[in-house]
């Protein structure tokens, strides 16, 4: 089953998410095999990062809970709000 993970950022936390990115992207790397899609949404005419979203496979809600809640992102407060939803990958899908 695939989850839809979508972060917010805080308003004005750019430099929160600079210091916090390298362990970050080492968290995520854990779980290669379990992400299908991740990276930062942006502002369109700046491109400063606003948020995430990320593309996760997981048995259970609860798994997909537990992954999100240990992000380093979410450790470090830089998240306003968090949304986790079941996710039916219909089009664009590899073994479709």
């Amino acid at each position: 089953m695939y989850f839809i993970i979508m972060n917010t950022d805080k308003p004005g936390q750019e430099a929160l998410r600079q210091a916090t990115r390298r362990a970050q992207h080492d968290y995520l790397e854990g779980f290669r095999d379990k992400i299908k899609i991740a990276g930062p949404t942006v502002t369109e005419k700046s491109g400063v990062s606003t948020g995430s979203l990320i593309v996760f496979e997981a048995d259970t809600f609860a798994q997909a809970e537990a992954f999100a809640g240990n992000d380093p992102y979410v450790k470090a407060g830089l998240f306003e709000s968090r949304v986790i939803k079941a996710w039916n990958w219909i089009v664009g899908h590899p073994e479709s």
